[in-house]
């Protein structure tokens, strides 16, 4: 997958680092950071620090985070992305704003970070930098952090916080964002498609037994997908407690997790959550949202094994609240359908890890399967026994 090289990248940077020259926000350097697969992503050095409470422990602020949508994904050139996600993202975090989140969970508090400047010509954002901070995906991937974590309160916060954010999109003051987001997120949505439901059969054909024998189950599930991602919005809410705006690409790689300075991370428990990267917010299932953490977790969980892992998932759906079986059903078809797509995430598998992800496969696989036959019992003893308590 080519990227930028590195003259590129500079000329990239310098166009975004002109962009905001004559904002209160210029910088006098921009650093690309890691992680992003979409957009270009910098933390850039203010010329003059702004005040403020962009961050809960910060009364100063000397860094931004930048980031530029350009007309194809930042990991690899020949990718083709709308730059309308940047349209999308900026008019999602300016609603955010208003987002009065749920009572905070001892030692845990989730928000979302301030936006302070788009571009829309340039396509340049300048959002707060929540540092220090680190992803929770690379927390949950480090065994002293993550056995520091206290999951089950973790798991609640973060679902509480979705279950919020869901219920406040959907009321009737937020009709004029809904419009919004569902008239402009068609290409996002049309992305999610594809690296999502029409990835399943593809990612299992290294595994030739197991897709002949579940063929016909995936290929339904795959065409009840597909009317889901034509499904347009009505400007009602008939459906309001499967349907509305969604984050639409909610892991723990986009949650940032930070700590006041007497509470480093990992030391006793996370401080502070932020949910970040809202570009594929779009109208659709809520079950997307739900299943793709849940999945990331036991993707986590399948390769290093932890207890705080299991707490997590259990703790996230108890923060989201009772759901009734068909949602349960179909929030574990997602978690499947996300797991099963580990393989168009990574390289291929060799060796040892051949049979790990081999497994992997086998009870995503079960998930997507057993959700689309509604085989509760089934569920009652296996990791997602708790979607149905």
């Amino acid at each position: 997958m080519p990227r930028l090289d590195t003259i590129e990248l500079e000329h990239l940077s310098k166009h975004v680092q002109d962009a905001i020259s004559s904002t209160p926000y210029a910088c006098s350097s921009l650093e690309p950071l890691n992680g992003g697969t979409t957009s270009f992503v910098f933390r850039g050095v203010l010329v003059e620090p702004i005040a403020g409470d962009a961050a809960p422990h910060q009364r100063t602020v000397n860094t931004i985070i930048v980031k530029h949508a350009a007309s194809f994904s930042s990991c690899n050139r020949e990718f083709a992305v709308s730059d309308i996600r940047a349209s999308i993202e900026s008019v999602m975090m300016h609603a955010l704003q208003k987002l009065v989140g749920p009572p905070a969970r001892p030692g845990v508090e989730v928000a979302t970070p301030r936006t302070h400047h788009f571009d829309e010509k340039a396509r340049v954002q300048v959002i707060e930098d929540f540092f220090p901070a680190v992803d929770l995906a690379s927390l949950l991937k480090s065994t002293p952090s993550r056995d520091a974590l206290e999951g089950t309160n973790v798991g609640i916060a973060i679902g509480s916080w979705l279950r919020n954010f869901h219920d406040w999109a959907s009321r009737s003051r937020q009709i004029e964002l809904r419009k919004r987001v569902a008239e402009g997120c068609r290409p996002m949505r049309d992305l999610k498609w594809q690296i999502t439901y029409e990835s399943v059969l593809r990612s299992l054909q290294r595994w030739p037994t197991i897709l002949a024998t579940h063929k016909s189950a995936l290929k339904q599930v795959e065409g009840m997908a597909a009317m889901e991602f034509e499904k347009e919005w009505q400007g009602d809410e008939t459906e309001a407690d499967a349907w509305g705006i969604i984050h639409g690409d909610f892991w723990t790689g986009n949650i940032l997790a930070s700590a006041s300075d007497r509470n480093p991370i990992g030391a006793e428990t996370i401080t502070y959550l932020c949910v970040i990267d809202w570009e594929f917010a779009q109208y659709g299932h809520r079950a997307y949202d739900l299943g793709q953490i849940i999945g990331d977790i036991l993707e986590t969980n399948h390769f290093t094994p932890s207890k705080i892992l299991e707490d997590l998932v259990t703790g996230f759906v108890e923060g989201y609240g009772a759901l009734q079986d068909t949602m349960a059903f179909r929030v574990a078809i997602q978690v499947g359908v996300h797991m099963i797509n580990w393989c168009s995430r990574h390289a291929p598998p060799q060796g040892s890890l051949l049979l790990q992800v081999e497994k992997l496969m086998q009870e995503a696989v079960s998930f997507v399967v057993r959700g689309w036959q509604q085989d509760k019992k089934w569920f009652d003893k296996s990791l997602l026994s708790c979607l149905f308590s």
